[in-house]
């Protein structure tokens, strides 16, 4: 089951496709980020999510810093090339599961972060506090952040590529 995971994970990665943009309420971020979407499985429902992909260790250490909003939820069939989409979330992929670190250093929405292993299970949520330099860490291969009003998300929940 962890593979099948894995698997869906990492082909992901393959077809997330680069993007171009207006310039919007966030235009501080990387322009270089590509975007996936995900499967939010819930106890009641499933939800998909557009996000931007944090590939990078520069990447993920901007993450949404100085950004003001998020965008819309868009999704492949918006655009196959993602213009003008700005996603609600943000999904960090690393290497391997450890523990990852965040804070809300120069960051001015709150948004919940979710800590999800390697097979797609919700470990870990957690709503950060704007501007915080609390650091929370967790075990996770990826961290999901998005606006704190937006999802409702539990530790036990899956999350995949659609």
């Amino acid at each position: 089951m962890a593979l099948v995971a894995l698997l869906i994970f990492a082909s992901a990665l393959y077809v997330a496709k680069p993007f171009s943009y207006r310039c919007s309420a966030i235009c501080t971020l990387d322009k270089s980020l590509a975007m996936g979407i995900l499967k939010l499985q819930g106890h009641n429902s499933t939800t998909d999510l557009t996000v931007y992909l944090a590939q990078t260790p520069q990447q993920q250490e901007r993450g949404y810093m100085y950004a003001t909003s998020l965008g819309n939820n868009c999704s492949l069939s918006d655009s196959a090339s993602f213009i003008n989409c700005n996603p609600k979330g943000m999904l960090f992929i690393f290497k391997n599961q450890s523990d990852e670190c965040f804070w809300m250093k120069n960051t001015s929405m709150p948004l919940e972060q979710v800590w999800i292993a390697q097979n797609g299970l919700v470990l870990y949520v957690y709503d950060a506090t704007p501007y915080s330099m609390q650091t929370i860490c967790h075990e996770g291969m990826y961290v999901l952040e998005t606006n704190a009003t937006y999802l409702s998300i539990h530790a036990g929940e899956r999350i995949s590529t659609s």
